[in-house]
């Protein structure tokens, strides 16, 4: 009988079935490694190639990679909390390790891969004792394994799993804010100083210098990714400087400028929000979905954006910012919108509207090596987008097996 393995049996299904799966680029899977700090390697790394998207109805969404309800955030926040509960477990060489949760089957039971490794781990949630146990299986082990239990007879389900672990790729050519695109964009009762945007607009007038900022469609993806709405003066920030203001404040350390990984980004917002708010026991402020845009020394600076219905206070509106002390881990209330903020920042640290060093920041694109993943493609012979996410029928039947060796 011919040797089993995952990879085999998934081209043979979608081969004897005529189905087909959709993957991942190489790009996209080097994204992936940094977007989830991971490892893809071996028979992981073929997987993804080939059917991370969809296995087009051999799977199901016991795997975290099928997981269409959650958002790309939801899952990076999901895989963080599992690797702190491994850390908290005193999980093996920790340290070395690349832990993604891999599954969650039923009855709470919930699969980790090490991908450095690719050895899976389970964690019982029913258990009393809090322990992670060694399956003594790998990935192609535990794949199959996961077939065999779930689809035996390998017969597209009824339900087709899908899910994505990145966020939307959007093109966007022209980054760049003048003056007179502010001066176009600015309705006329905010032309004047009480007004950042106009702030702003005046600095790159007098200058000659250029903003950076996000089109709506980044905004929105922004919204789902970190869990948060982007209206009014915060929107009109992102859309005229989320990435760069141009060197404005470049004195202070504005959160939207450091240069941070979109991971790093994420994960400060929810511990941030998980450990010092909720854990703190400020629920009120916690569920009007803070997010933190200015540190300075022990004092962490956010703004909500959204209104807490269930009260009246007006701390509890949109756009209220508020200030939370690290070292003594109270909470106040700055009175201030966040526009009002911004332009006592400039009022405090650039009243002259002087150059200052320009950074920029980037809050949803993935930034990774191009020539590194250039040479992987050479060395993989693997030629055009179609290629690389949908497998061919050609390349398929090599692994076609028999009707005994397939059940």
């Amino acid at each position: 009988m011919q040797e089993k393995s995952f990879i085999k049996l998934l081209k043979n299904y979608l081969v004897f079935h005529n189905r087909k799966a959709i993957g991942y680029s190489e790009e996209e899977i080097k994204k992936i490694e940094k977007l989830y700090d991971i490892e893809v390697k071996g028979d992981f790394r073929e997987f993804l190639r080939i059917a991370g998207r969809s296995s087009d109805g051999l799977l199901t969404s016991t795997l975290t990679f099928y997981y269409s309800h959650m958002t790309v955030g939801d899952k990076i926040r999901e895989q963080n909390y599992g690797r702190k509960k491994l850390k908290n477990l005193k999980f093996n060489n920790f340290d070395k390790s690349k832990i993604f949760l891999l599954a969650v089957e039923p009855d709470s039971q919930y699969y980790y891969i090490d991908t450095v490794n690719l050895n899976v781990y389970l964690y019982d949630d029913n258990l009393d004792d809090e322990i992670i146990e060694d399956t003594g299986q790998d990935f192609d082990s535990y794949m199959l394994s996961s077939i065999y239990y779930f689809n035996p007879k390998m017969v597209p389900l009824s339900i087709i799993c899908n899910g994505e672990l990145l966020p939307k790729n959007i093109i966007n050519e022209d980054k760049t804010v003048t003056s007179y695109n502010i001066d176009n964009y600015l309705s006329d009762d905010k032309k004047n100083n009480n007004s950042f945007i106009y702030l702003l607009k005046k600095y790159l007038e007098k200058n000659n210098r250029q903003a950076m900022g996000y089109n709506d469609e980044e905004i929105e993806e922004i919204e789902k990714f970190y869990e948060i709405t982007i209206k009014d003066d915060l929107k009109d920030f992102f859309r005229m400087a989320g990435r760069s203001d141009g060197g404005l404040l470049g004195k202070i350390g504005l959160l939207f400028y450091k240069n941070w990984e979109v991971r790093k980004r994420c994960i400060f917002q929810d511990d941030f929000n998980g450990e010092c708010l909720v854990k703190n026991k400020y629920y009120t402020e916690a569920n009007c979905y803070p997010f933190i845009f200015f540190v300075e020394d022990n004092l962490y600076y956010f703004v909500t954006t959204r209104e807490n219905s269930e009260f009246l206070e007006s701390y509890t509106k949109k756009d209220r910012v508020h200030c939370y002390n690290m070292k003594t881990r109270e909470l106040t209330h700055t009175g201030k919108t966040f526009n009002e903020f911004m332009v006592d920042l400039v009022r405090k640290t650039n009243p002259n509207l002087e150059v200052e060093e320009e950074k920029i920041g980037e809050m949803i694109d993935i930034k990774i090596d191009d020539e590194d993943v250039a040479g992987e493609l050479e060395e993989m012979k693997i030629i055009g987008s179609q290629e690389e996410r949908i497998l061919e029928q050609e390349e398929a039947e090599k692994f076609v097996l028999t009707e005994d060796a397939k059940l």
